[in-house]
């Protein structure tokens, strides 16, 4: 019976599986909707990561790397020996809560969760687990400092007060500033305004069925809840700020102001031993900063305004983006904490020349 092995990007917008066999070769990946439970529901999620994982298997038999095209996962003919799910919900509900709803959506019995950030961390730092900062920028947005075992969190307070710097809070900005240029409570951009709104597919004629655009739940490419489809418009702003819109550099240069902020909060606590005492010491560690999500691309708007407000901080050695997605490395996550580290290694090398 061929053994697979699936890692998990569990997102507030996207779900991406990615399958591998036991010797680490890469079968088939798939792509969702959102999955964190906390903010899409449990059916939603489910119904997400089901269809996830069997985008992935059938890109894995259209390919033809399975021994029996036609059979599914539970029919006995290969089985989903383990899985590793990243996913920021972790820290909300324990990783056995999560791990236990995927082992239950799924069936596969040895299910392990760990924080978002692991992959991230792994794949910016491999083959050991140096020092770094590591700052993901998605739907959500969270910081985290990594070092020996000491473990230090900025940001990543969720869409109803924190995640500055993401793409809810960026989505949620454009759309505000729009509703105002509508209004005329602010000056108007006709370019920034007309791109929002047809982002959306609203007349100019009928500004406030935007609102309704955005609340709506459908599939219709733009997101099938409320917190992606606001997220969504970023892409909108990002191409923007690309064609030197000043709204939209506006909204990235803030947004990079965010992301330095929680940067420069982690190397403040950084030698702290009491997490009570909130002064600022310097341990003089140099860290790497690690950028991933789909607003950290290389050259994005985000990530060039990053670099510039980050570039006199001493204590970083570089900024670097992990050519290795956040899925590739949960999944060579999985085969390493099922006893196969060779595989596991395989599959970071064979992702990393392909």
């Amino acid at each position: 019976m061929m053994k697979i092995y699936a890692g998990f990007d569990s997102g507030g917008s996207t779900t991406r599986c990615l399958l591998s066999d036991e010797k680490g070769n890469a079968l088939g990946m798939g792509k969702s909707g959102p999955s964190n439970f906390l903010f899409c529901g449990k059916e939603m999620a489910a119904h997400h990561i089901q269809e996830c994982l069997q985008l992935a298997l059938k890109q894995a038999k259209d390919r033809g790397l399975l021994p029996n095209p036609a059979a599914d996962y539970q029919d006995g003919s290969f089985s989903l020996e383990g899985i590793f799910v990243a996913s920021a919900a972790v820290e909300v509900f324990d990783g056995k809560t999560h791990a236990d709803f995927f082992q239950e959506v799924t069936g596969c019995q040895n299910t392990g969760c760990d924080s978002d950030i692991l992959p991230v961390w792994y794949a910016g730092t491999r083959p050991r687990f140096s020092p770094a900062i590591c700052s993901i920028a998605g739907t959500g947005a969270v910081t985290y400092l990594l070092s020996g075992n000491r473990f230090v969190k900025s940001s990543g307070w969720g869409p109803l007060f924190g995640d500055e710097g993401a793409g809810y809070d960026i989505g949620r900005k454009a759309l505000q500033l729009a509703s105002r240029m509508s209004d005329l409570r602010e000056p108007m951009d006709p370019v920034f305004y007309q791109a929002v709104l047809d982002f959306y597919h609203v007349s100019a004629a009928h500004p406030r069925r935007l609102l309704r655009a955005v609340m709506q739940v459908a599939d219709d490419g733009i997101g099938t809840d409320t917190r992606s489809r606001v997220a969504a418009v970023t892409r909108c702003v990002d191409q923007l700020a690309e064609e030197g819109n000043e709204s939209a550099g506006k909204l990235f240069a803030q947004a990079a102001e965010d992301a330095s902020a929680s940067v420069r909060a982690v190397i403040a606590r950084s030698a702290q031993e009491d997490p009570y005492d909130w002064t600022p010491r310097d341990s003089g560690e140099m860290f790497t900063l690690v950028l991933s999500g789909g607003l950290f691309r290389e050259k994005s708007p985000l990530y060039r305004a990053l670099c510039r407000t980050l570039s006199r901080e001493s204590r970083l050695t570089g900024i670097t983006i992990p050519k290795v997605s956040a899925v590739q490395s949960a999944a060579s996550i999985a085969l390493y904490q099922n006893g196969r580290s060779e595989a596991a290694e395989h599959l970071m090398e064979q992702i990393y020349e392909s």
